[in-house]
């Protein structure tokens, strides 16, 4: 089974479109599309995720919205225990730098009134993704990842 993005720039493609919009505006497809490829993919996604974070070219609310996606795509155990501790080691190191970042009143609002997640407030956003990824719990199950024949954190 053929899963995630078949080339380094097609999932560049997905993630600067994701980091670059207000995160309630990501369609379910690219949410779907990027999931899948960190869940399941093939390609060095870490290394990806790396070099475009240190490239310089993200504005911090950007660099904040990518991690954000990356924190919240290892929190499930259909990533494999490899992928999730390379993705986690990136996590950390950016944590360092951005989510100092203090979060807005807005933010703060948001989140006393559980309508902010706690990882999108950590990483000092206004917004999440949660009623998105509603629609992936498909994908997020043993079943499809045992059809995906896949190395995944269920088969480990």
């Amino acid at each position: 089974m053929s899963i995630g993005c078949k080339t380094d720039e097609g999932f560049l493609s997905l993630y600067r479109r994701f980091y670059s919009s207000p995160l309630g505006n990501v369609s379910i497809e690219l949410l779907k599309e990027l999931a899948l490829e960190f869940w399941y993919g093939d390609l060095d996604i870490e290394k990806l995720i790396n070099q475009e974070l240190t490239s310089g070219r993200l504005t911090s609310l950007q660099a904040r919205r990518a991690m954000y996606l990356v924190d919240r795509m290892i929190s499930f155990p259909c990533l494999s225990r490899n992928k999730a501790k390379l993705l986690k080691d990136i996590v950390k190191l950016q944590g360092v730098g951005l989510k100092c970042t203090p979060p807005s009143r807005t933010a703060e609002q948001l989140f006393k009134e559980h309508k902010l997640d706690k990882k999108a407030f950590e990483w000092g956003l206004q917004d999440d993704i949660t009623i998105q990824m509603k629609s992936l719990l498909e994908y997020q199950t043993r079943h499809f990842a045992a059809a995906t024949g896949k190395k995944t954190g269920y088969s480990e």
